[in-house]
């Protein structure tokens, strides 16, 4: 029985030997069900008679105390039936059974684990079979070895289930895993799933120290956090960095102390994706922090102003002209607030991917001069060259928004001179908004179009909050760019957009570009 390799295995043999050694002419095995009250027929048998195996083939359930196996279970001892003589407790509880099979008695051994019923053995026996009664003592011996036989079988299935269970978890895991010993030696090594990554195999590392296998900086942090563990009999986690396939990957490791094997499990795994989620985060989080700032700074001043100028109308002795120029100057504070919430509405739409353009014919220097006409002053300082006219494929609305925020830089820092020309070529229509200030370094270049960045020039601030990152959003949203630039001691914004085409100035022309917008 202990060398079976299941209990399915051991209960055959069991039935087998016994009927050798006693010469009763079969024996089967009846099993406790899943609700605990009653027993059934496990397909366990021994025995050449056919009537009995195609009565035991039709499958039986027995209750506690019904029938020869319900009985002995009940009386927890072996239980003898005399086949038409005690018919409530023949074998299925049908006294035709023994009219049925060639059998005029039969015997029933239940086994136990404790209180626990294991199995239930049923022999059965010929007229010849007259002294079993000296049998009954070997094979209630029998039957007690046999139930603590049962319980270690299970026991040894459970295990084997259980570790087979972890090892196809630790298989599925996505996390190199590894025992060490006391000395840092490689144990077990299990590679993550897919290796994608790791590169290393188990063959590299059993046996081995992990200084041996490891880049020192690696090894030294391991054998620090495997001796912690060891000491403090607590999970250590620590978290590196290391070159992979081209690239820098983050890693997290845990040691784990085995205290019953004096081990450490190691558990490593990948958090690249995790930190660079983090660290999207808390990009998020500065951004909200330098909208805040941003919008407060922005809408402050003119906010002032206006509330300022608000405070005026109090003053009696005011007169007709001097109202008119306060509310001349509060209309124009208002419109930069207006400008201000016009910008911060575009970054959050092209943000939630919501923004949307028309593509239509544009007249640009018809939008250069609307532009200019409602800046304060109508753009005094300005020198504006003369061009020819250019049309461009867009929307008109977001054109002139680029070009109020790059005139709008140029006139508050763009030094003592500033300007504005436009010309058509080779498909393209480009506007160059220029001033004489200082440059901008050229690491800043590319930065300034980012929102809430701020360019320096001296001491003097460049770029303002969300502007120029409009500015780029909407040209490329429209098929163009804008673009800074430095050359010949001048400061250049340079505006793109796709030309309309030459016959778009007919009717047919025009209706085939409104088809492609």
């Amino acid at each position: 029985m202990a060398a079976s390799e299941t209990v399915e295995t051991a209960l055959e043999l069991v039935i087998a030997q016994v009927c050798t050694f006693t010469g009763w002419i079969g024996g089967d095995v009846w099993l406790p069900s899943s609700d605990s009250d009653a027993v059934v027929y496990s397909g366990i048998h021994y025995g050449d008679d056919p009537r009995l195996q195609m009565i035991l083939s039709l499958g039986h359930t027995i209750r506690f105390g019904e029938g020869l196996p319900g009985v002995a279970w009940r009386d927890r001892a072996p239980t003898l039936c005399r086949h038409g003589e005690e018919p409530g407790c023949a074998l299925n509880g049908d006294p035709r059974f023994a009219e049925i099979c060639a059998t005029t008695q039969a015997i029933a051994f239940p086994a136990f684990n404790g209180e626990h019923l294991v199995a239930i053995l049923v022999f059965h026996l010929s007229v010849s079979a007259e002294d079993y009664h000296r049998l009954v003592e070997p094979i209630q011996t029998v039957a007690s070895q046999l139930a603590t036989m049962i319980k270690h079988k299970v026991a040894e299935e459970e295990l084997r289930r259980s570790e087979a269970l972890n090892r196809g978890m630790l298989v599925a895991m996505p996390d190199l895993i590894f025992r060490l010993s006391p000395e840092c030696v490689f144990l077990e090594y299990q590679p993550p799933t897919g290796n994608s990554w790791f590169d290393g195999d188990a063959e590299r590392f059993i046996g081995r120290h992990v200084e041996d296998v490891l880049p020192a900086c690696i090894a030294e942090g391991l054998v620090a956090a495997v001796r912690e563990a060891r000491r403090t009999g607590v999970v250590q986690i620590w978290e590196y960095q290391q070159n992979f396939d081209g690239g820098v990957r983050e890693r997290e490791c845990r040691a784990v102390p085995i205290e019953e094997l004096d081990e450490v499990m190691v558990i490593v795994r990948d958090i690249t994706d995790r930190t660079d989620a983090e660290a999207r985060l808390e990009a998020e989080i500065r951004s909200k922090d330098q909208l805040i700032a941003s919008v407060s700074h922005e809408i402050r001043t003119p906010l002032t102003a206006v509330l300022g100028f608000a405070d005026l109308f109090s003053e009696q002795s005011l007169g007709p002209a001097d109202m008119k120029e306060i509310m001349s100057l509060i209309f124009r504070q208002a419109q930069d607030m207006s400008y201000i919430v016009e910008d911060l509405l575009v970054a959050a739409r092209a943000k939630s991917d919501s923004l949307r353009v028309l593509l239509e014919e544009v007249s640009i220097s018809a939008e250069i001069r609307r532009v200019i006409e409602a800046m304060p002053g109508h753009g005094e300082g300005l020198f504006v060259t003369d061009f020819d006219e250019c049309l461009a494929i867009g929307d008109a609305a977001r054109v002139r928004q680029i070009l109020r925020n790059l005139l709008t830089n140029a006139l508050r820092y763009g030094g003592s001179h500033r300007g504005i020309d436009a010309h058509s070529a080779d498909g393209l229509v480009t506007v160059i908004v220029r001033d004489s200030g200082p440059s901008i370094p050229s690491e800043e270049t590319e930065a300034i179009f980012e929102p809430y960045q701020r360019g320096t020039v001296g001491s003097a601030p460049g770029s303002v909050g969300l502007g120029l990152t409009v500015c780029r959003t909407l040209a490329r949203m429209m098929g163009g760019d804008v673009a800074y630039s430095h050359e010949g001691g001048w400061s250049m914004f340079t505006l793109t957009l796709p030309a309309h085409p030459a016959e778009a100035k007919t009717p047919d022309a025009r209706e085939s570009v409104a088809q492609v917008s």
